[in-house]
């Protein structure tokens, strides 16, 4: 996934104004926005009991392991996230701009056998394209007997997710996303609160 921004939607302002900042400062970076709320689904995330909340995916990196690099960039994303923050309360007015983002669409599972085992695991030319472009007719799976399977969808699609380890007991081999883009409003400064009368 590399550094990936999740949001529960494009109404999320501030949130938004947050994902830009951190594509502003680290465009090295490649900070991709998902946006994981259907219309009309329920939340059940972590970053869904705030306000404005917004989890950090940062990869790759094997579950259970703690590397350097990893931790270094969360804790300076988090950092850069902090100073957003301490900006807007200081009465920082934030312009409108044009934000690409993906949202789910559907979920991929492995191929399995009729007793419900893997007879396939995640293609090659797949693995490690998180937000890549999968066209159809392109290869998605490697079946352990040697032939691939190829994407049978109409249109183009982003895989997420790909291969994820904590989703192989989910049945997910990667998420499906469109891409699209949409405008974000300007986030005015904050209005300073009355002082209280002596």
């Amino acid at each position: 996934m590399g550094t990936c921004l999740i949001a529960k939607s494009s109404h999320e302002v501030f949130a938004m104004h947050l994902c830009r900042h951190l594509q502003l400062q680290y465009p090295e970076l490649s900070c991709q926005v998902f946006l994981y709320q259907r219309s009309g689904e329920e939340s059940y995330n972590l970053d869904s009991v705030a306000k404005n909340g917004l989890g950090l995916e940062l990869g790759p990196q094997p579950q259970g392991v703690l590397r350097a690099d990893i931790f270094s960039r969360m804790r300076t994303l988090v950092a850069t996230v902090l100073d957003f923050i301490e900006l807007f309360n200081q009465g920082t007015a934030f312009p409108a701009f044009e934000m690409e983002a993906y949202r789910p669409v559907g979920v991929v599972d492995f191929p399995r056998t009729e007793a419900g085992h893997l007879a396939g695991t995640v293609h090659p030319q797949l693995q490690d394209r998180d937000f890549q472009p999968l066209q159809p007719g392109a290869p998605i799976f490697q079946m352990f007997s040697g032939e691939d399977l190829l994407y049978e969808g109409e249109s183009t699609v982003y895989p997420v997710f790909i291969n994820e380890a904590a989703y192989y007991e989910k049945g997910v081999a990667f998420v499906q996303t469109e891409k699209f883009t949409f405008t974000v409003p300007a986030m005015p400064a904050l209005t300073p609160a009355p002082s209280p009368a002596s």
